[in-house]
This record gives structure tokens, sequence and C-alpha cells, in this order.
């Protein structure tokens, strides 16, 4: 992870135990996550989180929010766009950062998975499965939910407007929706998917 692994790995890393259902909000237990989690909404918003070893001999933990901060300010205030009324919407928000135990728990909300991607410098894409097909991202091979067999992307049977994620980093990941096909993960259950982050992405059709 470059940036956020920069965010905080530099002065650590950057970037969620999920709770959630396909009828409510995906929301991360901020408390809780013991791994690195990532949750999309329905309308693509994103949430991630990352726990990270802390060394205090290198920086404090208020250094630490501050720099997180002023990342996040000059994020917005660069790539946020005015409304009508002159007011810039929040790209990238800080929920939470704690420290406890030698680990830093960083915890941001993004408005969506374009934000994630420019915000870390890393490379990561959520679009309509039509637009993914057309665009040529899908593997040739993926993992159909329901069976647990392979098939082609001439074979999948989602509509055209359901939602194609696809990430390098290792994330569990938990979606608004269930998960139809899959490429280079583990299915945990309907709603969530353990990312690889080595090789190929992790690919994730859902509706």
């Amino acid at each position: 992870m470059k940036k956020i692994a920069v965010v905080v790995s530099v002065c650590i890393v950057a970037i969620l135990s999920l709770v959630g259902c396909k009828d409510k909000k995906v929301t991360i237990n901020v408390n809780n996550f013991k791994v690195n989690t990532m949750a999309i909404q329905k309308d693509g918003a994103v949430q991630a989180a990352i726990l990270e070893e802390f060394d205090k001999n290198y920086y404090t933990e208020e250094e630490l929010e501050s720099f997180v901060k002023q990342e996040v300010e000059n994020y917005n205030e660069t790539n946020a766009v005015e409304d009508e009324e002159g007011e810039k919407e929040e790209l990238v928000s800080l929920v939470s950062l704690e420290v406890a135990s030698g680990q830093a728990r960083l915890v941001l909300n993004y408005a969506g998975m374009e934000d994630y991607a420019t915000f870390n410098g890393l490379q990561a894409t959520y679009m309509k499965l039509a637009e993914a097909k057309e665009a040529g991202i899908l593997p040739d091979q993926m993992v159909e939910s329901s069976s647990g067999g392979s098939v082609g992307v001439e074979a999948i049977k989602a509509s055209d407007d359901a939602s194609v994620v696809v990430v390098n980093e290792e994330f569990e990941l938990m979606i608004r929706g269930k998960v139809s096909y899959y490429h280079n993960g583990v299915l945990l259950d309907d709603g969530k998917i353990q990312t690889s982050g080595q090789g190929e992405p992790t690919v994730i059709v859902y509706e």
C-alpha cells in the first residue's frame, strides 16, 4: 500500500471486522477489527481500516494523527468540487485513529473507490458489469458462488447493472449485496470475501 502505507507507515501505514447485511448499510466495528478490512456500500462509497504496528520511538500518536488529518485536508482541498453554495464535499474523512498495545488502528471513509485508489496511490476499481465487460477487465475464468464451479466471462448470468470490484490489496472485504462471482479470493459468506493481495487482482461481481 503506497500512500496510506505512507500515511501510517511513514510517520505508519493507513486503511476494516465488519457488521452488515444486504438490507442495511455495511459498517466497520471500529473498536474490534482484527485484520485490514474494507466495506463497500450500495452507492460505491468505501470505508477502509488498517491495523499497523506503531513505534513510538519514531513518532508520537499526536504526530501521526496530525499527519493523517493534513493528508486528508490536502486531498479534499485539491480534488473536491464546490457545490452551488461554494462548499466542498468531503471525498475522504477520518473516522477514527487509535493507538494501543503497539498498534495503530486507522479507519477512513471515501466517497468512492476512485478516491480510495487516488488517495493511497493504489489501483482499485468499482464499476457496473456492463462497463467491466466493455473495458475488458474481467478475468477469463471466475468462480460461481452458488456452485463453486469455474465459468467463463460469457457464462456470467448477473445483470449488466451488477457491481464489479477489483482490488490488489489484502482485505477482508464486505459488500452490501451478495457475491455472485469472484476471482483470486476466498468466499467467507454471501457478502464477505477475503481478497488475496498476491498475484492477480481479486475481482468480485455482486448484486
